[in-house]
């Protein structure tokens, strides 16, 4: 099996370049994990209907970060489309700030 090339969204990007270092280092390494494990995150299905996205996704926790992603298998590719710190409210998450 060949590696996943991985893609970050730039509203992931944002978040990722300004946690603190220590929660940078973990997250990192669990996107790294992506490229050859691209479904280790379960598929995300809340319960309140406010944290819900309109297009099916999976996540994968680190500490109190959610890193939201799609898998693309036909382009062996894996879009990180957020990183959410999970102490917020489910209203409040998949915003740009």
């Amino acid at each position: 099996m060949s590696a996943y090339q991985v893609r970050v969204s730039p509203a992931a990007r944002r978040k990722l370049l300004t946690m603190p270092k220590a929660s940078f280092e973990k997250v990192r390494k669990t996107i790294d994990l992506l490229q050859t494990t691209p479904y280790r995150g379960s598929v995300y299905d809340p319960t309140y209907e406010a944290a819900r996205l309109p297009f099916i996704c999976r996540v994968v926790y680190v500490k109190k970060w959610g890193i939201y992603y799609t898998v693309h298998d036909d382009e062996h590719l894996v879009y990180i489309r957020y990183l959410e710190d999970q102490r917020r409210g489910p209203r409040k998450r998949f915003g740009e700030n």
